[in-house]
This record gives structure tokens, sequence and C-alpha cells, in this order.
């Protein structure tokens, strides 16, 4: 593993953990392979993590895979079980696999990404779990051209304004298979998950069997705009907590433009909007400043 321009290390917690005795913005470069090993990030400065090296990116697959296999309920809480977990601000990844291949049935919580922080961006990277794929914490994230499979809950977030675009949604097969799960509270400032020109389709799931989208919390807010949706998704759309406890008193699941089978329905939790977020609204009027231009939401 390359920890570029200082020093070769075996592994890429080694080469975060030589970065405490630096200043200023940051670059870690990975050799091809797989790395089997959890990865946790607190470096005070901006860090860009690169799977490949970028100039040669473009329209080959990844080379670089981390993968470990280890639930929250061993670890002692989701964010300590994630195979990449990332608690700073000012962060990018780019060309990376990120897999928790922790179990398929009961007690399965077992994240690939736990992100907190300002000002993160996530490009063209693969995130595989089963339930909590990918939590989005605290801050402003950005993903762009990623794939994010898992079967429930899978995109979940708390005090977060994240961006999804021109990613793919892949469900799994599941007991219950909500995509997102939103932890906003009806008094938080911060708080929305928008997917955009996203694509959601199955790789098992049976149709009619997943929704967008359930309230972990009662404020809950989501929005799926001018994305497909395949037949995987049901006619509601969306659906409550559980029958005990359904979580719907403030919530604000939207719609607009959306296309394909799973677009169509009575979704009697969902408002459809007059017309698309846009970008600003969620990652800050200064995304530019941070937000690849190379990536740009569409």
């Amino acid at each position: 593993m390359l920890k570029w321009p200082w020093s070769l290390r075996r592994t890429i917690q080694e080469a975060v953990n030589a970065l405490r005795d630096l200043k200023g913005p940051q670059v870690i470069l990975i050799n091809p392979g797989t790395y089997n090993e959890q990865v946790h990030i607190e470096y005070g400065d901006p860090l860009t993590i690169f799977g490949k090296n970028p100039e040669d990116a473009s329209n080959t697959p990844n080379v670089v895979t981390i993968r470990s296999s280890r639930s929250a309920k061993a670890a002692g809480s989701n964010s300590a079980s994630a195979t990449l977990y990332v608690k700073k601000d000012d962060f990018a990844l780019y060309y990376i696999n990120i897999i928790n291949d922790f179990g398929n049935g009961t007690d399965t919580q077992a994240l690939a990404l736990s992100a907190e922080g300002l000002r993160h961006g996530y490009y063209e990277s693969y995130f595989s779990s089963f339930q909590d794929t990918v939590g989005t914490f605290r801050g402003v994230h950005y993903f762009s051209k990623c794939w994010i499979t898992g079967a429930v809950d899978f995109i979940f977030s708390k005090n977060v304004m994240a961006w999804f675009d021109q990613s793919a949604i892949a469900i799994q097969k599941g007991s219950l298979e909500p995509i997102t799960a939103s932890g906003r509270l009806p008094n938080d400032t911060l708080g929305f998950l928008v997917f955009n020109r996203v694509k959601v389709f199955s790789v098992g799931a049976a149709a009619k069997s997943a929704y967008l989208g359930r309230p972990w919390r009662k404020g809950s807010r989501v929005a799926f705009q001018n994305s497909y949706l395949g037949d995987v998704v049901h006619p509601d759309g969306w659906i409550s907590w559980d029958r005990t406890e359904q979580k719907l008193d403030d919530v604000q699941f939207q719609e607009y433009g959306n296309h394909g089978p799973g677009s169509i329905g009575p979704r009697k939790y969902a408002t459809m909007l007059a017309a698309p977020h846009l970008p600003e609204e969620i990652l800050g009027r200064d995304y530019q400043k941070w937000v690849d231009p190379r990536f740009p939401p569409s």
C-alpha cells in the first residue's frame, strides 16, 4: 500500500496513522489489491484517498477493495463495525470498493461506511453490506457515480445533508427491504437525503418487495427525484417504521420526475413535488468549492 509521496506501508491503517505527525492536505494512493482490515480515519486536515491513479481512472474497474466482517453487536456500536469509519471534515474517496460481508439473516447491522463530518465526497466507489451499509452522520456528504447495495435500511442517517447523484441502488433479498432510514427529528436543523438521477433495481429481491424508505425517527426527510425506479419498488413506495410504532408524525417523503415501473402507485405517505431540489439546497451555496468538478451534480 502506497502512501504518496512519502513511503510504503503494508496496510491502509498504517498509512493513515503515519499522518499523525503531518499537517496540511494529504493524499493516499492505494496499490491494487484486497485489504482485509477496518480503517478508522480522524486526520485533522483535508485528506484524499485514491484507489487508482486519477489520470488512468476513466472507464476502468476499481482495483482496490477494503473488506471486513464485523457486526455492530460484536463491535459495540454501528460506527465501530464499519469497514471504513471516517470521522473528520474535508474528506474525499475515489475508486474503492468497501465491503462488510457479515451475515444476511438476523442481527446483521454491519456497516461498510460510517461517514461523519463536513464536506465529504465519495466518487465512483462501491459500498456493500446487508443491513446499514452506509451510515451518514453530522455533516454534508456527496456521493457521485457510486454503487450502494444492501437489503435493510442500507442508507441511514442522522444530522446530515446528503446528495446521491447518478448512483446505483441495488437491493438484495431480505425479510423487509427499505432503502433509507432517516434519523431526523422534527426540530433538527439538519437532515435530508436526496437521491438525484439514481437507478434503483434488484440484485435478488422480489418484485414489489422494496420501499424507498421508512422513518427511523419522526422527522424523516428523504427525496427521490429524476430517478429510475425498477419493479422491485412496491407501489406504495414508502412504509412506516413498524406496525406498533409508525413514526409518521412529521415525515417528508418526496418524489419528483421519477420513471420506471416502481414509480407508479398510490404513494400514501409521499408528497409529489412541483420542482426538484437543487444541489445548493442540500450541499450549501459553496458546494462547488469542495465537490470535484469532474463529478458535478447532474
